[in-house]
C-alpha cells in the first residue's frame, strides 16, 4: 500500500472521528454499525461500519466463531456508550485501531469479511448513500476514500 494513500487515510480518519462521542449502534447478522456523535454543535453523525473481525484489544482469547467473537465484542463496546475516541490509526495491512474512552478496538479483514471490512462515513448509516467524503478498506485489501 502506498504510504502517501495511507498518511491521507489516517489523515481523513483522524479529522472526522477524533473527540467523537459514542451514541449507539446498529447490529445486524453480518454487519456492525457504530454512531459517532461530533463535538461541533450542530452535532453530525460519523459511522463507523463493520464487517470484519472485531475486538476490544484487551481481550485475553479471542473466539473462533465469527458470531461469538461478534457477541463479546458488542458487549464490550456497549460499556462505551458516551465515551469519546482519543486516537485512529489506520495500518497498511488494513487494520483500524480506534480508542474509545479507555479501551481500543480493533477491526481487521477476515475470512467473514462482506465487502466492505470497514467503512467510516457520515450523517447516514445507509451504505447506499451518496457521500461527500468516506474512508472504507474492502475485502479486496483496498483502501479507498474520498
Amino acid at each position: 500500500m502506498d504510504i502517501a494513500l495511507l498518511a491521507l487515510a489516517n489523515k481523513r480518519a483522524n479529522d472526522h472521528l477524533l473527540k467523537c462521542q459514542l451514541d449507539r449502534l446498529i447490529v445486524s447478522s453480518i454487519e456492525l454499525r457504530l454512531c459517532f456523535l461530533t463535538e461541533s454543535i450542530p452535532k453530525k453523525e460519523i459511522w463507523l461500519t463493520v464487517s470484519g473481525a472485531a475486538w476490544v484489544d484487551d481481550q485475553s482469547e479471542k473466539e473462533d466463531n465469527f458470531f461469538l467473537q461478534r457477541g463479546r465484542f458488542l458487549s464490550q463496546i456497549y460499556m462505551l456508550m458516551g465515551e469519546s475516541v482519543t486516537s485512529v490509526e489506520v495500518h497498511k495491512d488494513g487494520q483500524l485501531l480506534l480508542s474509545v474512552g479507555q479501551q481500543n478496538l480493533v477491526v481487521e479483514p477476515d475470512e467473514e469479511s462482506f465487502e466492505e471490512v470497514w467503512s467510516i462515513t457520515p450523517d447516514n448509516s445507509s451504505q447506499f448513500a451518496e457521500f461527500d467524503w468516506y474512508v472504507t478498506y474492502t475485502d479486496s485489501r483496498e483502501l479507498q476514500f474520498k
